[in-house]
This record gives structure tokens, C-alpha cells and sequence, in this order.
């Protein structure tokens, strides 16, 4: 079964991107470094973020690495990962200007990949034919599911800084809401993801509602409820630990697909990088 055919993919934010044991370790002490500079990409960091590069370049014993990007689209921002010595590297989009919520939002991606939560996902299947035909739908999981899922954890953290890390959503939906767009929700998962994403990243229940009534308005409303049903898995599980957070992504895939192929996890790997066990997650499907 072809799940791209099924499904068209909506856009690429914060795109967690190889494979390879055990229990992950959901804590680990930072070792002491010198203190960090108090800019990334030419944007002075206030206070609170200032603390935060501090402690995610302890976690790695090694300065954060600035790369930029000049052939992503628009709608690709920011790009968090480690280098096989342990390099923390952050990615940004050089073709949109580079602002304070971004680069902490990847920096909270680094801090969890060094506490343990799952840094990769590696996909399995019975032939290797299925996963070559099926690549661009499993890079649209991990990057719309999973890296949702993952926001819930520090988005609190971020709005106590001063800063809005929902800003990209946002302004996705005021767009839709206002033009009443369909463009690149063709698809039900699309639709459903999207939705998805609003729900549980936004901090505006006002404008999650004129959502509601777009979707309604267009006849969506399959999509709507697996959207709903996806939000609702994260808001009941309450996801904290890294094992939590794999249950849940895992479940929400499920729903997604609603019988179409069904996701289980079949190894919890790691990797030595640098000071820090890179946790990688194994799926077949």
C-alpha cells in the first residue's frame, strides 16, 4: 500500500531528521562549561534564553554550531541536530529573517534530544520497497506528529521567557481562517494534521474556533474529529517522560491512518555522540 498516494504533505516545520541499548534516561546532570556567548545568528538573547544555550551547551560540553540553510522553503524554519562527535548543530531557514522565538525553540529541541527523548525515527516494514514508496509520508509523521507532540513540553517554558512559540501556527490559521484557503488540505490527513497542530499549539481558543467552523463549513468533518481525536491523546496522556511521548506519537499515528497500516515500536536504540546517548526509536509498519 502507497500512503503518499493517500496523503499529500501539508508543510515541513522544525523537521527532526540516522540509525543505530536500551531504557533512555529522562535526566541527566550538564557538565560545567564556560559561559556561552549571549547571541545565535546575530540575535541578542534575552536573560532566560541566555540560561537556557548555557545549559544545552553543558548537556553537550561543546558550543552550538550555527548553520544556515538557503534552498529550504518558506515554511521550513529551523532545524535542530547532533553530529556523530557530539556537535550541537542549529539550522535556520537564511532566506526568512532568524527571530529570538526560533532559535529557542530549538535550542529546547537540543536539550531534549540530550535528556533522552527520542531523536530519530527509524521505520521498518516487510520489503524494503514499501519504505523507498512511503519515505515522504514517514519524514511527514515525525516532522507533524511527533515534533507537536514534543512542542507541549516546552511551550510553556517559552511563553514564561516572554516569547510566543506559536507564532508560525498562528499565523497559518488567521491566513486560512481569513481567505478560507483550501489550498494543500486536500487530503483528509492533511486537514486532520493541521487541525492537530492548532489545537495543541495554539494559545488562542477564539481563533481555534473559527477553525472549527472552516472545517465545518467545507464539509470536513472526518478530518475534524481525527484531528480533535489527535489533540485529545496528548491533552489525556499528559506525555512527560520520553517513553510517554513515544506511546503517544505511536497512538496518534494510529488514529491518523485509522486501520490503513498500523505503527508499533520494535527497538529502542542509541548511539554514543559526543557526551550524549542519541536515542533513536525503530518502528514497523
Amino acid at each position: 500500500m502507497n500512503l503518499i498516494s493517500s496523503f499529500m504533505m501539508l508543510y515541513v516545520l522544525f523537521f527532526v531528521p540516522v540509525v543505530p541499548t536500551f531504557e533512555c534516561k529522562t535526566e541527566r546532570a550538564p557538565q560545567k562549561m564556560k559561559d556561552s556567548k549571549k547571541s545565535l545568528f546575530g540575535v541578542n538573547l534575552r536573560l532566560e534564553a541566555q540560561k537556557l544555550l548555557t545549559v544545552v551547551e553543558n548537556y553537550y560540553g561543546k558550543p552550538i554550531e550555527e548553520s544556515r540553510a538557503s534552498n529550504w522553503p518558506p515554511g521550513k524554519i529551523g532545524h535542530a541536530t547532533v553530529k556523530s562527535d557530539g556537535t550541537p548543530v542549529i539550522t535556520m531557514n537564511s532566506s526568512i529573517p532568524i527571530n529570538e522565538e526560533d532559535i529557542v525553540h530549538e535550542l529546547f529541541h537540543l536539550k531534549l534530544n540530550a535528556e533522552g527523548f527520542y531523536a530519530y525515527h527509524y521505520y521498518e516494514s516487510d520489503t524494503r520497497d514499501k519504505i523507498e514508496r512511503n519515505k515522504e509520508f514517514l519524514e511527514f509523521l515525525s516532522a507533524s506528529v511527533y515534533d507537536p507532540i514534543q512542542h507541549q513540553l516546552f511551550n510553556p517554558e517559552i511563553r514564561k521567557m516572554g516569547l510566543e512559540p506559536s507564532l508560525i501556527i498562528k499565523k497559518a490559521v488567521e491566513s486560512r481562517v481569513q481567505s478560507k484557503s483550501t489550498a494543500g488540505l486536500s487530503e483528509e490527513a492533511d486537514r486532520a494534521v493541521f487541525y492537530f497542530r492548532a489545537a495543541l499549539e495554539l494559545n488562542d481558543k477564539k481563533l481555534l474556533n473559527k477553525l472549527d467552523q472552516l472545517y465545518r463549513k467545507n464539509r470536513w468533518d472526518d478530518s475534524l474529529n481525527i484531528g480533535i481525536d489527535l489533540a485529545n491523546i496528548i491533552v489525556k496522556a499528559k506525555p512527560k517522560t520520553p517513553e510517554q511521548v513515544l506511546s503517544a506519537y505511536v497512538n496518534c499515528i494510529n488514529r491518523l491512518l485509522h486501520g490503513m497500516a498500523s505503527f508499533k515500536v520494535t527497538k529502542r536504540t542509541s548511539e554514543k555522540r559526543g557526551k550524549i546517548d542519541y536515542y533513536i526509536a525503530v518502528y514497523f509498519f
